[in-house]
């Protein structure tokens, strides 16, 4: 979209030229402006020629500024990397101003607000400034900073609910950070509801914990993650990146939790939870059958389920325990694990297998043995009598082209495969375009 504002800044208007697109309905014009903006880019509001939206709005006419000025959408993702700031930003006077004319632009839209990087100013005061400025319309807030910039104040963060933290880059002495000294900043976020956090633990902030509904974090130990399971009842949905093991991690039975993502070698977190209500989880590729599979076990809850499922990493006979679930992911699959499943999946010879399963798909594995997959599928294309769900969708890819021709089917096959279609499943069979 960059390019699109690059080739507006050559338009010219004189006397005796109309130019079509400055005839435009202000409103046509205003939503023309919305779809230049870049949300990936950090801004450098200080460039006397700007390159991007919305700033470079200002620079090309009066019409244009004034329009700029009066479409609220423009102003309400501001992203600043405290590195790239030239000094003379950071003075108070000035990025006061700037945020003041952000803030106003804004109007009545909430303003997801992104501060980062280690700033060469040891005592200066954008980020709180930021954040005592703009707090009470932050509905989404990225902090990738150091803390001590913040930790002292208690903006009045009325609607923020979201949250990510992260200390990256930034050596934080938490001996100097204890339970009389926490981080007061977000302790009035009384609508903070989805918190992540990288590389922060938990335990330096004063956050209420009870009213999250989402959290997730990189790089934490296995005692922090299930701590704040423990803490936080209300919780609906998990993200763990990359725990490590400590040796106090508790053991943890969280009733309200329905999805679990975890992205770890080992899986380390599951011999410590009890997850009665899980419906959703997704795993890493290097998980570990003596830790998943006793954990599916006990969620005889699951609904959907994305992993790996080589046979080394989770058995195909796993599946059986697993009679809720509708929604299946398996990638990285071996062909002998393959046509087991597919031996498995035909409910004519092994009805009590995944009775329920809606939607299928193999991703990222070798071909299949059609043999066994066409009667897989067709036992599956009705309902049965005692309650067992129609499958509706099956996908599988794989990774190699020299798969191509050979998984292409052909003769009955084929028509099989087409009349499964035609009565209404859901068929698709290639390459990975990941």
């Amino acid at each position: 979209m960059v390019s699109t504002v690059d080739e507006i800044c050559f338009i010219t208007r004189s006397d005796d030229i109309i130019v079509p697109i400055l005839s435009l309905p202000p409103e046509i014009t205003s939503e023309i402006f919305v779809w230049c903006l870049d949300e990936s880019q950090y801004l450098d509001p200080t460039l006397k020629r700007p390159f991007r939206a919305p700033i470079i709005l200002l620079h090309i006419c009066r019409a244009w500024r004034l329009t700029a000025i009066a479409t609220p959408r423009l102003w309400t993702n501001l992203r600043l990397d405290l590195s790239k700031l030239p000094g003379s930003f950071l003075e108070l006077g000035t990025n006061q101003k700037f945020l003041s004319d952000w803030l106003a632009r804004s109007g009545a839209c909430p303003i997801t607000l992104e501060l980062s990087g280690l700033s060469a100013e040891p005592d200066q005061l954008l980020i709180p400034t930021a954040l005592n400025s703009l707090a009470s319309h932050i509905q989404v807030l990225d902090l990738y900073v150091d803390p001590r910039y913040y930790k002292d104040h208690t903006p009045d963060f009325s609607i923020l609910q979201k949250l990510s933290l992260s200390f990256s880059g930034v050596d934080v002495d938490e001996a100097e950070i204890n339970a009389e000294n926490l981080i007061q900043t977000f302790i009035a976020a009384s609508q903070l509801r989805d918190i992540y956090l990288g590389d922060a633990a938990p335990s330096l902030f004063a956050i209420r914990w009870e009213q999250l509904t989402v959290f997730g974090c990189e790089g934490l130990s296995s005692a922090e993650c299930l701590t704040v399971l423990g803490s936080a009842p209300s919780l609906i949905e998990c993200t763990f990146h990359e725990p490590y093991l400590a040796p106090n991690t508790p053991t943890v039975s969280h009733v309200g939790l329905k999805s679990l993502a975890n992205f770890e070698e080992g899986n380390i977190l599951f011999p410590f939870l009890t997850l009665p209500a899980l419906e959703t989880l997704e795993i890493s590729v290097f998980s570990s059958s003596e830790t998943i599979v006793p954990f599916i076990t006990r969620s005889t809850s699951l609904l959907k389920f994305s992993g790996p499922g080589s046979a080394v990493q989770l058995p195909v006979r796993s599946f059986f325990s697993m009679r809720a679930l509708t929604d299946l992911e398996l990638s990285q699959l071996e062909s002998e694990y393959v046509v087991e499943f597919l031996g498995l999946l035909n409910r004519a010879e092994n009805p009590t297998f995944l009775p329920q399963l809606r939607e299928l798909e193999l991703s990222w594995c070798s071909p299949y043995d059609y043999k066994v997959l066409v009667p897989a599928l067709t036992s599956r294309r009705t309902r049965t009598q005692d309650g067992g769900a129609k499958l509706r969708s099956f996908h599988q890819s794989w990774e190699m082209f020299v798969y191509e021709l050979q998984a292409q089917p052909q003769g009955d096959t084929d028509i099989a495969l087409k009349e499964l279609i035609e009565g209404g499943m859901e068929i698709e069979l290639g390459r990975s375009s990941r």
